[in-house]
């Protein structure tokens, strides 16, 4: 599937124009295929991220997964 219109910017700069890794805009928590004991935490925080830890937190803060069952993903 390919788009057939409209852009995607990323902080106000065309997604294309940006560096191939510079180019990640989220990250999706999906149970499927995860690794059962993997935890949101760990997906966010993975190296390749570059993510504060401040960032990862607030972001499992506002999906509600903070509580650490709430975060395994056997348990989503």
């Amino acid at each position: 599937m390919r788009p057939t219109s409209g852009r995607v910017l990323l902080g106000g700069t065309p997604l294309r124009e940006r560096p191939p890794e510079a180019r990640t805009a989220g990250v999706v928590i999906d149970s499927c295929g995860a690794h059962p004991g993997r935890s949101a935490r760990m997906s966010g925080s993975w190296p390749g991220s570059r993510l504060p830890r401040t960032r990862v937190e607030e972001v499992l803060a506002l999906s509600g997964l903070t509580d650490p069952l709430a975060g395994c993903t056997r348990h989503w």
